[in-house]
């Protein structure tokens, strides 16, 4: 059967930039299902930048793995190096199938499927149109009537329609031994959130989607939020701490606390089973329906650390962008969870659409006042396929054609009324005020469980600032 080489692209591209870097989740959910089906497979996953690679760095892999198939799995600030990968993998065999996915083809299909380097798209989820795509060219098989895949025929691009969404209660774990653990551990790249409690950890991910209506979200998962069994997760992280000596657990969910009942559930089974743990939620938490008795429940169950996702300080940006986040309900929970001595970093947004200086200062009065621990203040991204997107086009916003600046602490959008230097001014100015204050930097270094984590966050989050 097919020999699969599965391929993670790094960030070279974007300057500056000092990207936070997650294992590759995707591809290791993706090479567990293809091996579920079909034992026969024979699958490597390559994580570019934790091994440190630049394209013309495969040609050896490639040489020595002879894979049948290549998948890459890409985002719109790594498309251009994915375009470079793909070229090498056509160099050195042009008949070997080379398929995309991820958000960037899954949004861009018809950019992904320019170039001549490129030959199928999976579109959304991918373990059950992945397995399909690659069983139909094993097997010599039409696939033209399968749902969620890209391909051309000469220079005609076709896009099947994207299928309902994935059942994840039935997926195998991720593969964690096509990875190298304990490599994550020493790297020199940060984890998503820039910090640790122990240095030896691992992302895990208990749900998918979002239900939520927030414009500038790509929406990969789709809406309809669909979540494993408490038992059935805390038993994967159970198989990591004993296996692997995992001891913290980053849950990247995309809203982990929307069913209260199934998360005091976890944190009870977590107490159980895994004592003395940490948990961390570096891709946030939805922070207005977070009452004391789930953050109490969280605490104790070893969480030292969450993201906020305040985006703005303005109730109308608040509706104009469709989060409709509570204020009071957020502020309450951040000081709650101060009390209890959990790190909360702010997460915040800054160039909506029309968003004003009066506006912009509510933001960053927000911030300031709260009890925040540590706060980024991103530009507005417009990715494609999403609301925003379609708002920057009627507002006769041209948009870039180059990838690279699809990168959130870059500000090349402009979606306000106000300059593009001004616009990077009030982020500036948001820096200043939230970090300059001598009670925020104590709490930052006395609450950092690594010293050496302050450094690293701060060169992910304001290097361009200070």
């Amino acid at each position: 059967m097919s020999i699969i080489l599965l391929i993670k692209p790094n960030i070279t591209s974007a300057p500056r930039v000092i990207p936070a870097h997650n294992p590759p989740m995707g591809l290791m959910y993706l090479a567990s299902y293809l091996r579920r089906l079909d034992q026969n497979r024979t699958i490597k996953i390559v994580d570019m930048a934790l091994e440190e690679l630049m394209p013309d760095d495969l040609c050896e892999i490639l040489k020595e793995f002879q894979p049948d198939i290549c998948g890459i799995s890409c985002l719109t600030i790594n498309a251009k190096n994915a375009h470079r990968i793909s070229e090498r993998i056509k160099k050195w065999n042009p008949n070997c199938p080379v398929i995309w996915g991820g958000p960037h083809p899954t949004f861009m299909p018809y950019k992904a499927l320019e170039s001549k380097f490129v030959d199928y798209c999976v579109i959304g989820e991918g373990e059950e149109i992945f397995h399909r795509l690659i069983s139909a060219l094993e097997q010599n098989k039409p696939y033209d009537s399968l749902e969620g895949i890209g391909y051309r025929i000469e220079d005609k691009i076709i896009l099947n329609k994207r299928p309902s969404a994935l059942d994840i209660q039935h997926l195998p774990w991720p593969a964690y031994d096509l990875i190298s653990v304990k490599k994550y551990w020493t790297a020199k790249i940060p984890p998503q959130s820039g910090r640790l409690k122990y240095s030896e950890y691992m992302t895990v991910m208990s749900s998918r989607a979002c239900p939520y209506r927030c414009i500038y979200c790509h929406n990969i998962f789709g809406k309809a939020f669909r979540a494993r069994e408490p038992e059935e997760f805390v038993e994967e992280m159970v198989m990591l701490k004993k296996d692997y000596g995992v001891r913290e657990f980053d849950i990247i969910d995309d809203v982990f606390n929307l069913d209260q009942e199934r998360v005091l559930r976890i944190c009870d089974l977590i107490g159980q089973k895994l004592p003395g743990i940490a948990i961390a939620f570096p891709n946030g938490l939805r922070t207005d329906l977070l009452d004391k008795e789930t953050l109490r429940a969280l605490k104790k169950a070893g969480m030292y650390y969450f993201a906020a996702g305040i985006e703005s300080g303005s109730p109308d940006i608040q509706k104009i962008i469709k989060k409709n986040l509570d204020h009071k309900k957020a502020s309450r929970a951040i000081e709650d969870a101060a009390k209890m001595g959990i790190i909360v970093h702010g997460f915040f947004m800054m160039g909506f659409p029309g968003e004003t200086e009066e506006q912009l200062n509510m933001t960053i009065d927000f911030a300031q006042k709260s009890s925040l621990n540590t706060a980024a203040f991103f530009a507005v991204t417009a990715y494609p396929e999403t609301e925003l997107f379609e708002v920057a086009k009627k507002m006769g916003i041209s948009l870039s054609e180059d990838f690279d600046t699809y990168h959130h602490h870059q500000n090349t959008l402009n979606l306000t009324h106000m300059s593009l230097e001004k616009l990077r001014l009030y982020r500036k100015k948001a820096y200043w005020n939230f970090y300059c204050n001598p009670k925020r930097i104590y709490k930052i270094i006395s609450m950092t469980p690594r010293k050496a984590d302050i450094l690293t966050n701060l060169k992910i989050h304001v290097r361009d600032f200070f």
